[in-house]
């Protein structure tokens, strides 16, 4: 915990110079606008590289401060850096990044803090404590697979996602068509996969599968012609559905999960637990929490006729 203690001189004089180093760096960045738009008016060849040397200068100076310890070093290093390419600019001695009138503006930064620091008894925590997680509760966990759910279907009532439109399309656009599902599954969702979905001639029954250390969904592609190739889109409900819970198992602070689904995927999900079918044991396959969520999610019921799962999740 951070412990205060206000001085009012001691503040009134540390907001001062803080002021100024805030004049100064406002003055910065003036600068900078002026010149970018005398580059434009004058329409030099030149402009867009001097652009992107710039974007490639800030990005840089953004990346190095968000590499320091503290918010205090952060700003020390930014400012540090501003007063450097001034005096480079200027043409003036930049061993100590002075500025004009010999005052130097890492000196000035650092008795500002010094400032700070003594008025406010600011005591930096070693350690940076985990947020707490706000507690989903199951209600709220159906609500949002409910919501979720209502629209994804919705999406297969459009023209684009149609069983009309599909049933008119080549192969080819059968693939086009659920490259663009996945996306908009994607924004639903809330998971982002590492690559767009993959298509593979795979030999035996599956449709598909979603492989978590990728972090990609894979498509039968001998199903794409098929005369009942349609259900290929649940098939792309459920993988992305997998997709889902690994996100939450992973980062359970962003998803409307409840702790006891969390806690009934992750068990699941170690590889001593999961049951891989093996073309006898259905029902203990479709049983297992994952398998079962991610069915009723897609609504393919008729593949839970032989399943007398313990868990439920959502879908009591």
């Amino acid at each position: 915990m951070s412990k205060i203690n206000i001085k009012c001189p001691e503040a009134t004089a540390a907001v001062n110079q803080m002021s100024t180093v805030q004049g100064n760096i406002n003055r910065y960045s003036q600068q900078v606008t002026s010149v970018i738009n005398t580059l434009r008016q004058d329409g030099s060849e030149t402009y867009a590289t001097l652009c992107t040397k710039l974007q490639t200068v800030n990005d840089s100076l953004l990346q190095e401060a968000a590499k320091m310890g503290t918010l205090a070093e952060a700003l020390q290093y930014i400012v540090g850096a501003y007063a450097q390419a001034e005096n480079k600019i200027l043409g003036l001695a930049v061993t100590d990044a002075k500025r004009v009138g010999g005052n130097s503006n890492a000196a000035n930064f650092q008795a500002i803090l010094s400032q700070l620091t003594a008025l406010l008894n600011w005591e930096e925590e070693e350690e940076k404590k985990a947020p707490e997680l706000m507690s989903v509760s199951h209600e709220q966990e159906k609500a949002h697979d409910l919501y979720m759910q209502n629209e994804i279907f919705a999406l297969l009532e459009t023209d684009a996602y149609s069983k009309e439109t599909w049933a008119n399309a080549t192969e080819a656009q059968r693939m086009d068509i659920l490259r663009s599902f996945m996306k908009d599954l994607s924004n639903i969702y809330g998971v982002q996969l590492s690559s767009e979905v993959k298509f593979e001639a795979i030999n035996d029954t599956a449709r598909g599968y979603y492989l978590a250390g990728a972090n990609t969904v894979t498509i039968n592609s001998n199903y794409i012609g098929r005369a009942d190739s349609y259900q290929i889109m649940q098939t792309m409900v459920h993988e992305m559905r997998h997709a889902y819970q690994h996100a939450a198992v992973d980062h359970p602070e962003s998803f409307q999960v409840s702790p006891e689904t969390i806690a009934q995927w992750k068990d699941n999900f170690a590889q001593v637990n999961y049951i891989n079918y093996d073309g006898t044991n259905y029902g203990q396959y479709v049983s297992q929490p994952v398998e079962w969520d991610a069915k009723n999610f897609a609504k393919q019921y008729t593949d839970l006729s032989q399943a007398t799962p313990e868990y439920r999740g959502s879908w009591d």
